[in-house]
Protein backbone atom coordinates (compact mmCIF):
# COMPACT_ATOMS: atom_id res chain seq x y z
CA UNK A 1 0.00 0.00 0.00
CA UNK A 2 0.83 4.03 -0.73
CA UNK A 3 0.31 6.55 2.22
CA UNK A 4 1.10 9.17 -0.06
CA UNK A 5 2.95 9.95 -3.13
CA UNK A 6 6.17 13.02 -3.27
CA UNK A 7 6.86 14.52 -6.33
CA UNK A 8 10.37 16.79 -6.87
CA UNK A 9 9.92 19.31 -8.99
CA UNK A 10 13.45 20.56 -10.84
CA UNK A 11 14.82 18.17 -13.23
CA UNK A 12 11.78 15.55 -12.24
CA UNK A 13 8.62 17.70 -13.38
CA UNK A 14 9.98 20.45 -15.24
CA UNK A 15 13.22 22.04 -16.20
CA UNK A 16 14.55 25.54 -15.83
CA UNK A 17 17.08 27.52 -17.46
CA UNK A 18 18.83 30.28 -15.84
CA UNK A 19 20.07 33.58 -18.03
CA UNK A 20 20.91 32.89 -21.20
CA UNK A 21 18.92 32.77 -24.26
CA UNK A 22 15.33 31.36 -24.39
CA UNK A 23 14.93 27.94 -24.95
CA UNK A 24 13.63 27.24 -29.24
CA UNK A 25 10.43 24.89 -27.35
CA UNK A 26 7.62 25.89 -25.80
CA UNK A 27 8.65 27.43 -22.32
CA UNK A 28 7.47 29.86 -19.48
CA UNK A 29 9.83 33.27 -19.17
CA UNK A 30 9.82 34.52 -15.25
CA UNK A 31 11.98 36.57 -13.24
CA UNK A 32 14.51 35.31 -10.38
CA UNK A 33 13.24 37.13 -7.37
CA UNK A 34 16.09 36.10 -5.54
CA UNK A 35 18.77 38.14 -7.95
CA UNK A 36 16.25 40.39 -9.55
CA UNK A 37 16.72 40.99 -13.08
CA UNK A 38 17.81 37.46 -13.83
CA UNK A 39 15.52 35.84 -16.55
CA UNK A 40 14.48 31.81 -16.21
CA UNK A 41 12.98 29.67 -18.71
CA UNK A 42 10.90 26.72 -17.49
CA UNK A 43 10.44 23.86 -19.58
CA UNK A 44 7.63 21.34 -18.01
CA UNK A 45 7.66 17.61 -18.82
CA UNK A 46 4.36 16.71 -20.57
CA UNK A 47 5.05 13.03 -19.16
CA UNK A 48 4.66 14.88 -15.91
CA UNK A 49 0.69 15.45 -16.14
CA UNK A 50 -0.58 11.32 -17.09
CA UNK A 51 1.77 10.45 -14.01
CA UNK A 52 0.26 13.28 -11.87
CA UNK A 53 -3.09 11.83 -12.97
CA UNK A 54 -2.32 8.28 -11.86
CA UNK A 55 -0.69 8.99 -8.85
CA UNK A 56 -4.31 10.77 -7.69
CA UNK A 57 -6.38 8.18 -9.14
CA UNK A 58 -4.10 5.48 -7.22
CA UNK A 59 -4.12 7.71 -3.55
CA UNK A 60 -6.31 10.27 -4.27
CA UNK A 61 -5.87 13.92 -4.70
CA UNK A 62 -5.13 15.02 -0.99
CA UNK A 63 -2.55 12.04 -1.46
CA UNK A 64 -0.49 13.80 -4.28
CA UNK A 65 2.39 16.19 -2.73
CA UNK A 66 5.42 18.35 -3.86
CA UNK A 67 8.50 17.74 -1.57
CA UNK A 68 11.53 19.90 -3.34
CA UNK A 69 14.27 21.83 -1.82
CA UNK A 70 13.68 24.88 -4.29
CA UNK A 71 11.96 28.19 -2.16
CA UNK A 72 8.38 28.16 -1.94
CA UNK A 73 7.55 30.87 -3.93
CA UNK A 74 9.53 29.40 -7.35
CA UNK A 75 7.81 26.40 -6.22
CA UNK A 76 4.59 27.41 -5.94
CA UNK A 77 4.79 29.93 -9.08
CA UNK A 78 5.53 26.44 -11.07
CA UNK A 79 2.88 24.43 -10.07
CA UNK A 80 0.46 27.30 -10.88
CA UNK A 81 1.94 27.83 -14.12
CA UNK A 82 2.20 24.10 -15.18
CA UNK A 83 -1.11 23.57 -14.35
CA UNK A 84 -0.13 20.63 -11.58
CA UNK A 85 -3.45 21.00 -9.68
CA UNK A 86 -1.26 21.33 -5.76
CA UNK A 87 -2.68 23.36 -3.58
CA UNK A 88 -0.04 25.52 -1.55
CA UNK A 89 -0.62 23.43 1.33
CA UNK A 90 0.38 20.30 -0.83
CA UNK A 91 3.85 21.76 -1.42
CA UNK A 92 6.55 21.32 1.07
CA UNK A 93 9.61 23.40 -0.17
CA UNK A 94 13.20 24.21 1.54
CA UNK A 95 11.49 26.22 4.35
CA UNK A 96 9.52 23.17 5.36
CA UNK A 97 12.91 20.64 5.86
CA UNK A 98 14.69 23.72 7.71
CA UNK A 99 12.08 24.33 9.87
CA UNK A 100 12.38 20.18 10.67
CA UNK A 101 16.29 20.03 11.19
CA UNK A 102 18.09 19.53 14.23
CA UNK A 103 21.48 19.42 14.98
CA UNK A 104 21.42 16.33 18.06
CA UNK A 105 24.83 14.38 19.63
CA UNK A 106 24.67 11.81 16.63
CA UNK A 107 24.65 14.81 14.08
CA UNK A 108 22.10 16.51 12.07
CA UNK A 109 18.33 15.04 12.36
CA UNK A 110 14.96 15.88 11.20
CA UNK A 111 11.59 15.78 13.38
CA UNK A 112 9.00 14.36 11.45
CA UNK A 113 6.11 16.72 10.66
CA UNK A 114 2.67 15.57 12.09
CA UNK A 115 1.04 13.28 10.59
CA UNK A 116 3.30 13.63 7.71
CA UNK A 117 6.16 10.85 7.61
CA UNK A 118 4.95 7.18 7.02
CA UNK A 119 6.81 4.37 6.22
CA UNK A 120 4.07 3.44 3.14
CA UNK A 121 5.17 6.93 1.38
CA UNK A 122 6.69 6.94 -1.74
CA UNK A 123 9.08 9.76 -3.48
CA UNK A 124 9.66 10.42 -6.92
CA UNK A 125 13.13 12.61 -7.81
CA UNK A 126 15.82 12.75 -10.12
CA UNK A 127 18.64 12.32 -7.47
CA UNK A 128 20.04 9.31 -6.50
CA UNK A 129 18.82 8.42 -2.94
CA UNK A 130 22.25 9.33 -1.54
CA UNK A 131 22.24 12.37 -2.42
CA UNK A 132 17.99 13.10 -0.74
CA UNK A 133 18.67 11.34 2.79
CA UNK A 134 17.06 14.43 4.11
CA UNK A 135 14.01 13.91 2.16
CA UNK A 136 13.98 10.29 2.50
CA UNK A 137 13.71 11.09 6.78
CA UNK A 138 11.69 13.64 6.61
CA UNK A 139 8.79 11.56 4.87
CA UNK A 140 9.84 8.54 7.41
CA UNK A 141 10.34 6.22 4.49
CA UNK A 142 12.07 3.60 5.49
CA UNK A 143 12.39 1.08 2.74
CA UNK A 144 14.09 3.19 0.42
CA UNK A 145 15.07 0.66 -1.96
CA UNK A 146 11.92 0.23 -2.79
CA UNK A 147 9.92 3.57 -1.94
CA UNK A 148 12.54 6.02 -3.37
CA UNK A 149 11.85 6.05 -6.95
CA UNK A 150 14.71 7.42 -9.12
CA UNK A 151 13.74 8.89 -12.59
CA UNK A 152 16.16 10.04 -15.17
CA UNK A 153 16.93 13.88 -15.42
CA UNK A 154 14.36 15.65 -17.34
CA UNK A 155 16.48 18.50 -19.07
CA UNK A 156 13.57 19.73 -21.31
CA UNK A 157 14.16 17.14 -24.09
CA UNK A 158 10.71 15.29 -25.37
CA UNK A 159 11.80 12.18 -27.13
CA UNK A 160 9.83 10.35 -29.08
CA UNK A 161 7.78 7.24 -27.62
CA UNK A 162 9.75 7.73 -24.14
CA UNK A 163 8.36 5.21 -21.25
CA UNK A 164 9.63 7.45 -18.85
CA UNK A 165 6.06 7.63 -16.77
CA UNK A 166 4.91 4.16 -17.88
CA UNK A 167 8.26 2.59 -16.05
CA UNK A 168 6.95 4.82 -12.76
CA UNK A 169 3.40 3.92 -13.06
CA UNK A 170 4.26 0.50 -13.60
CA UNK A 171 6.40 0.69 -10.01
CA UNK A 172 3.34 2.67 -8.25
CA UNK A 173 1.01 0.27 -8.97
CA UNK A 174 3.36 -2.86 -8.12
CA UNK A 175 3.70 -0.41 -4.53
CA UNK A 176 -0.12 -0.15 -4.06
CA UNK A 177 -1.10 -4.17 -4.12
Amino acid sequence: MISRIFFDLDETLFHTIVGGSPPEQEHFEHWCEVNVGLRMFTIFNPLAYPLLEHARNLVGNENVLVLTSSLRFYAERLCERGGYGFRSDQIFTREDLHEHRYSGAYGMGYTIPGNLADENNVLIDNLPPRENDQKIVYLGIRDWRNRYIQVRDYFGVNFPNDSWADDIIEKLNELHK
